[in-house]
């Protein structure tokens, strides 16, 4: 299986693509996607509850296209997990055999989404980062983790003396791709 940590680390580009897990999104939906894909990218986004709306597990969707020969990355947001759930869902995601992560906090839920859940907040997408760079490094695990780290940075139209703060934190976490 090719895989995105390999396209990442070996080639002079690499190539992903995003599948928007939605409500409706089923085995067989997204078993259809990733085939439609997957001989013309080196890994698959799956996004973790993308503006609040609900579905499937990314680490459940993982399973599924790592069963069809399909490198997942994993996307996880802190937005509405404390750092116990994080880890647990970061070892599970070890676990199956996830190797690409992408790690966020995640946006809002959209006003209309009702009942309103409450965030949680408990790490921001620096922490989480450097907990995922944390187990890697932690011998002491049962299941290795040896994850392929990677996060965000949006530069809406920076200012003329933007520092890049925000990309200098996720590097020194532990980020490997942004």
């Amino acid at each position: 299986m090719k895989t995105f940590r390999h396209a990442i680390r070996n080639s002079d580009f690499a190539v992903s693509a995003e599948i928007y897990l939605r409500p409706e999104t089923d085995a067989a939906s997204l078993q259809a996607q990733a085939d439609t894909l997957k001989n013309s990218v080196d890994g698959i986004l799956l996004t973790d509850n993308q503006y609040g709306q609900l579905h499937l597990s990314t680490t459940a969707a993982a399973a599924i296209l790592l069963d069809q020969g399909v490198d997942p990355i994993v996307q996880l947001t802190s937005r509405n997990r404390n750092r116990i759930a994080l880890v647990s869902d970061l070892l599970g995601a070890a676990t199956i055999g996830v190797t690409s992560l992408m790690l966020v906090a995640g946006e809002r839920a959209p006003e209309q989404f009702q009942p309103r859940p409450k965030p949680v907040l408990d790490v921001n997408a620096v922490d989480l980062i450097r907990i995922a760079n944390t187990l890697n490094a932690d011998e002491n695990l049962t299941v290795k983790p040896d994850f392929l780290i990677g996060g965000v940075v949006t530069p809406v139209m920076p200012k003329p003396d933007w520092k890049a703060k925000q990309l200098r934190e996720k590097v020194d976490a532990g980020a490997h791709y942004l």
